[in-house]
């Protein structure tokens, strides 16, 4: 459909930690990239924000101790047609305002606490076509109030399709919209620069964030790299706690000062952070918690995870674990240390299969264009 214009309406509250985003479709669909505003032309991110900073101040803890509810969506906004562009360098800067009547198709990345919204494009504006695309983990939306859980599969089912990043995701979507496609990620023009950042030494990651730790297996983490150096001069690392996590991960450097605690870090600070370590543990049961996957692949800096993710299966396949499988972790870990030719092979297969990935990148946005027409 050569006509088809398409807006993809995107909330970047996670931009600056990570290249790999779903920015990278404004190029492959030659589409606008926007964010909601409400009647009052605010940024329906600014109320969420507010509503999610202050819920998690108070819930530091909270997928552990209480759940996500409905009141995080901003149910009482009054929204409107209008979007506001944005650059992808600097989504701060408000480029346009446009109507999502200007469009034929939108596409909106289907973040939890963004169901509300999506709810009033799909029941106002009919006449256009409205996809979704995964921006959420399938353990998120099981673990939310069942009155937001009943929300969001309700938008999923009345949208016009889904696309998934997960396998996963695709095979729960299919129990109530029938038109889904799975993909993988693409990835961003550029990403290989960040090969410049390593700088490799013995110390192990016990864990990226790049939102939340909700859903990391973070005292496995620990007591694998406890376990493993044992006598050992080896140090450890948490990368990306934000402020309402720092008092709980605190206990790990004080219990252990070979434990180092990270706040948030991003763009080149973070990469450079990356770029330190031998190899990361990526102990996460969120299936797309994939990002550090292909980024570490590109860096040539083992992931050990496990094999829930698709990402971590698909570059490193010889370093997945069954959740809670220990021993095995440690025992890669032995041999990543002991054994540099075993080394050199998981993180040249790693960047192979980044390769891959990375020349099927049109190929995958031409799926997605047949899919949305």
């Amino acid at each position: 459909m050569t006509n088809n214009r398409i807006l993809f309406l995107y909330f970047p509250y996670v931009h600056g930690a990570s290249l790999y985003s779903q920015f990278v479709w404004k190029d492959l669909l030659k589409c606008d990239f926007g964010t909601p505003l409400t009647k009052d032309n605010s940024q329906l991110l600014n109320y969420t924000n507010k509503n999610r900073q202050a819920y998690f101040e108070e819930h530091p803890t909270y997928l552990s101790s209480n759940v996500l509810t409905k009141d995080l969506s901003c149910p009482d906004l009054e929204f409107s047609d209008k979007v506001s562009l944005f650059s992808i360098d600097n989504p701060e800067n408000q480029l346009e305002i446009k109507s999502i009547h200007d469009y034929d198709t939108i596409i909106i990345a289907s973040f939890w606490a963004f169901y509300t919204y999506i709810h009033f494009v799909i029941d106002n504006f009919p006449k256009k076509k409205v996809f979704l695309i995964q921006d959420d983990s399938l353990q998120y939306i099981e673990m939310a109030h069942t009155e937001l859980e009943w929300h969001i599969c309700e938008a999923i089912r009345k949208a016009d399709g889904y696309i998934s990043y997960t396998q996963q995701m695709k095979n729960w979507v299919t129990l109530f919209q029938a038109n889904v496609i799975h993909i993988n990620h693409p990835v961003p023009k550029g990403m290989e620069r960040i090969k410049q950042f390593k700088n490799t030494n013995n110390k192990i990651c016990l864990g990226v964030g790049t939102w939340n730790y909700d859903l990391f297996h973070m005292m496995s983490s620990y007591q694998i790299f406890k376990k493993f150096a044992d006598n050992k001069e080896y140090t450890s690392e948490i990368l990306g706690v934000h402020g309402f996590k720092e008092e709980e991960y605190s206990l790990y450097k004080k219990n252990d000062n070979r434990v180092n605690i990270v706040s948030w870090a991003k763009g080149d600070d973070f990469y450079k952070r990356i770029g330190e370590y031998y190899c990361i543990l990526n102990l996460n049961e969120r299936a797309v918690a994939g990002r550090i996957c292909l980024e570490a692949a590109i860096m040539g800096i083992p992931v050990i995870g496990y094999k829930t993710i698709d990402m971590q299966e698909h570059c490193w396949p010889k370093l997945c674990v069954e959740p809670y499988d220990t021993v095995k972790a440690i025992s890669i870990l032995e041999q990543l240390f002991n054994d540099k030719l075993y080394y050199k092979k998981v993180v040249d297969f790693a960047f192979e299969r980044y390769s891959l990935l990375n020349a099927s990148t049109n190929k995958i946005a031409n799926k997605i264009s047949e899919f949305i027409s």
